[in-house]
């Protein structure tokens, strides 16, 4: 009976077996709508000598550089700043904060393209305020990276100051009283009690903030007019959906699942 229980996750996990297998094969035609020709390799080869496939495997990198220790570690922060205020209070904090995860991502991008936009834009006015010239947010690599990482973190902030906040929830209050009674400043508390205990938590988070950054592509859609910040996934996307590719695109996603599994692995070996 007991057996039975794991049969969904075992159909779910032999249909993801299948796309995948179908995936590959589709990764050695050369696929569009119409024709359907063998090519072997001919997609590998492609992606590998082309010329920009280097700068946007290092922008992905980029991006999860970035993006881990902003999603990981601010959440982190506001959930140890409000652990142990009011519950009251940090109810209305959490669901603030957690408030741009219902808005569709499209939305939240015209938004902030807005708030970088370089003649009307909300950041070059506050720029101005300290006598500082505008700036083409989205117009060079460096500041278009940060820009969209900057919006990634704000839609993402309040998931994971919810599930940090949870982990900290679980911890057991004697520990805390028990450090208290020695003690313990709430700092101490903080950083020397609850970061350990809960350091399982923030490297499941880490490992899925660098897995989330790999698979970038709505923001940059809308924000990006420069391809010199463009990732993996979104040229994934322009191959497979924009020029009908699809061989070279289903090419192009073995060869990022490949790079997200090396890094997943990595990371777990480091950690040990």
């Amino acid at each position: 009976m007991k057996r039975l229980l794991l049969l969904p996750a075992v159909i779910l996990f032999g249909l993801m077996l299948v796309a995948v297998g179908v995936n590959f094969r589709l990764s050695l035609f050369r696929s569009n709508i119409i024709t359907e020709v063998f090519i072997g390799v001919g997609n590998y080869v492609e992606i590998l000598t082309d010329p920009g496939f280097r700068r946007r495997l290092i922008n992905s990198l980029l991006y999860a550089v970035v993006l881990v220790p902003t999603q990981a570690g601010i959440p982190l922060l506001l959930a140890l700043m409000i652990f142990d205020v009011k519950k009251s209070l940090r109810s209305a904090v959490m669901f603030s904060l957690y408030l741009p995860t219902f808005t569709a991502g499209i939305i939240i991008s015209t938004v902030w393209r807005w708030i970088f936009h370089p003649r009307v834009g909300l950041a070059n006015w506050v720029l101005s305020l300290v006598g500082f010239g505008p700036m083409m947010w989205m117009g060079y690599r460096g500041t278009a990276i940060l820009g969209i990482s900057t919006v990634l973190t704000s839609v993402a902030l309040g998931f994971y100051t919810l599930v940090y906040m949870t982990a900290l929830l679980s911890v057991s209050s004697e520990v805390i009283d028990a450090a208290r009674i020695d003690g313990a400043s709430p700092a101490r508390i903080r950083f020397s009690i609850l970061v350990p205990i809960v350091s399982p938590t923030i490297k499941l988070i880490s490992l899925l903030v660098a897995i989330g950054a790999m698979q970038v592509w709505e923001t940059i859609y809308m924000m990006a007019p420069v391809h010199s910040a463009t990732n993996l996934m979104y040229d994934l996307y322009q191959t497979a959906f924009r020029f009908s590719r699809h061989g070279l695109g289903a090419a192009k996603s073995v060869v990022l699942m490949t790079i997200i599994v090396v890094l997943a692995v990595v990371k777990r070996r480091i950690e040990r």
